[in-house]
């Protein structure tokens, strides 16, 4: 069973597209967030790349935590063998309605992550695959906070949410630079090869810039049975 609150403090302990033309409607805009430019090329080095071993499914049902993203662990500095000019690419599917993600907001959302060299789901909040050792998928939302280093939360997923609002949709493409750079990943669902950009699917389902208790309110108690089920805003976080 989900318990939100369990989901938020586990989530705050932890050290934290090009999309298609029949995706893509013309009415939806796309952004493309400059972070650096003018970047020189480095050369690469021939050492092996890090190779980084995330929990299994087993270890997330442990952990209670109801977060699948949770025991990613995040690279550190991203990509030290190649240097390029850094850019999130955006699209909005949707737009969303009230306070605007900035930074230190919290954010409950859902998103799927793939490898664009692949199309592989690396990392999912939706569940509906099985994890690479043979475990069903797990249905649950993420609580991030924004401007702080969350496992698995790469810098370039936190710059694409930024303006979105709740009931938001968005495709965001983060390049290797700011994914998980020169880190060989073992993520749940898939293997990440270093280098590698990310696609993001994401929807919003709650934006705070008041703290935790907004984020969760009348959400406390979903996933635990009986009338807790019934509570306003339970739909989001527990599967139909």
């Amino acid at each position: 069973m989900l318990n939100v609150s369990v989901l938020y403090r586990a989530s705050l302990s932890c050290r934290h597209a090009n999309a298609s033309p029949q995706t893509v409607g013309r009415s939806r805009r796309c952004l493309v967030i400059a972070r650096e430019s003018g970047a020189r090329k480095v050369e690469k080095t021939s050492r092996t790349p890090p190779v980084q071993v995330l929990a299994t499914h087993k270890d997330l049902s442990r952990r209670n935590v109801g977060v699948l993203s949770v025991a990613l662990v995040a690279a550190q500095g991203l990509n030290k063998d190649v240097a390029y000019a850094e850019e999130v690419q955006v699209v909005d599917v949707a737009e969303g309605s009230g306070e605007k993600i900035r930074r230190s907001s919290l954010v409950l959302l859902h998103y799927v992550g793939t490898v664009d060299s692949t199309g592989e789901v690396f990392d999912s909040t939706r569940g509906g695959l099985n994890y690479r050792d043979g475990g069903p998928g797990v249905f649950r939302p993420a609580v991030i906070t924004i401007g702080q280093i969350s496992p698995g939360v790469v810098e370039g997923l936190q710059q694409g949410l930024m303006g979105m609002s709740a009931g938001g949709k968005r495709t965001i493409k983060v390049p290797a630079s700011l994914g998980f750079g020169s880190t060989f990943v073992q993520a749940p669902y898939n293997f990440v090869p270093e280098n590698s950009d990310l696609t993001y699917e994401v929807e919003i389902l709650r934006v705070s810039n008041s703290g935790p208790d907004e984020l969760m309110k009348f959400i406390n108690f979903c996933g635990q049975g009986g009338q807790s089920q019934q509570e306003k805003g339970c739909r989001d976080i527990v599967q139909p």
